[in-house]
């Protein structure tokens, strides 16, 4: 089942050369969002701190 459906998906992406390139730019561009939320959203900010540390926190840097 799935070696049919590999291969309907392959021969969907290399059927034409437009679609194959925009196939590889939409997977670098989701690539790259998750790379950039990995990086800097991912992570929770400490319970502890409170809204005014948090602030004061990156203002001074």
């Amino acid at each position: 089942m799935f070696t049919k459906l590999n291969s309907a998906v392959m021969q969907f992406i290399t059927q034409n050369q437009f679609r194959k390139e925009i196939m590889i730019v939409i997977a670098l561009k989701l690539a790259a969002l998750f790379l950039l939320w990995w990086l800097f959203f991912s992570h929770p900010i400490a319970d502890s701190l409170e809204k005014h540390d948090l602030a004061k926190r990156y203002m001074n840097n």
